[in-house]
């Protein structure tokens, strides 16, 4: 439904219903004024609110507020490698790393989360923090505003050791975290362990879910 999904803004030409025409006033720049069918100025309306939305990427080539069905024609040339309720994923590659490229839905079925699950499994300890650091180096060089990340310490019995560093982590003495909040997302890179494997994620969640601003266009 393109009304439910420009953010108020075709509810709200939408309200004008009631009135036969819109005058549009241009005397600034020396034009008549210029009588307009409400229909007419809607649909334009409306029309530009959808383009603006259809480039408005938040994830890759996917918007907040997209459906599942959506997600899945941006990838209609690859089967899910991971498919179930509230999300999806595919294979990928990001900085030469292999990656799953997830989608995480809301209860009323709008993307609200996404991002790259980092394989770990046949990796070394210390080199998934050295792909932690690369990964977060191109971060930094993207979003140069952003702050450092952050390395977080619950035991410091390796904190002298650069070389045990991956041990660390694999043990959950040390987390790794970052994170940048942009004008509709915001961005997490972390890298933590739970002494039985190691997790590494980047993650764009949405600033506003798509469910909840409907929900307020509705009242």
């Amino acid at each position: 439904d393109v009304y439910k999904r420009q953010d108020g803004f075709c509810g709200f030409a939408l309200a004008l219903r009631s009135a036969e025409t819109v005058q549009v006033n241009m005397d600034e720049v020396n034009v008549r004024t210029v009588v307009v069918p409400l229909g007419q100025l809607v649909s334009a309306l409306c029309l530009i609110a959808f383009v603006a939305h259809a480039n408005a990427a938040d994830f890759r080539n996917a918007a907040w507020g997209m459906t599942l069905g959506e997600i899945v024609a941006l990838h209609a040339d690859q089967l899910p490698a991971d498919r179930r309720l509230g999300r999806i994923a595919y294979d990928g590659k990001l900085a030469n790393l292999d990656v799953l490229i997830y989608y995480h839905f809301d209860a009323a079925g709008a993307l609200m989360e996404a991002g790259y699950e980092v394989q770990t499994e046949d990796r070394q300890p210390l080199t998934t923090v050295g792909d932690y650091t690369t990964l977060n180096s191109l971060l930094m060089r993207k979003y140069p505003q952003a702050q450092a990340p952050q390395m977080i310490w619950t035991n410091r019995m390796f904190e002298s050791k650069p070389d045990e560093w991956g041990r660390a982590v694999r043990i959950g003495h040390l987390t790794y975290e970052w994170s940048h909040t942009l004008e509709r997302t915001t961005i997490r890179h972390s890298l933590r362990g739970n002494r039985r494997s190691i997790t590494h994620v980047l993650r764009y969640e949405a600033l506003e879910q798509q469910s909840g601003q409907d929900a307020l266009e509705q009242l």
